[in-house]
């Protein structure tokens, strides 16, 4: 994928020993600030971070079938409120 620091981060926890998952919240369609056409006010209306919850849904599941049974998520920037909802949910 097309950030090389969050697979770093990725490669470097699973290194230790932990499953771990990278899912595209965004779709394919990452911030461009060189963009002009989209700033980011347009960008964040069609990325909305709560919306990240429903779509870890199915990611959550498939943890699930693989007999994980708890999870911890890290997030920055966009989805930093992200996990807060997901922590409320047990798995």
């Amino acid at each position: 994928f097309e950030a090389p620091n969050l697979r770093k981060l990725a490669d470097k926890v699973a290194a230790t020993g932990y499953y771990v998952v990278v899912p595209d919240f965004l779709h394919g369609d990452p911030f461009t600030p060189e963009n002009a056409n989209r700033p980011l006010p347009i960008w964040l209306k069609d990325h909305q971070p709560n919306e990240a919850f429903e779509d870890a849904k199915p990611v959550i599941e498939a943890l699930k079938h693989k007999g994980v049974l708890s999870i911890g998520a890290a997030s920055f920037c966009w989805g930093g409120e992200f996990p807060i909802p997901t922590y409320l949910h047990p798995i």
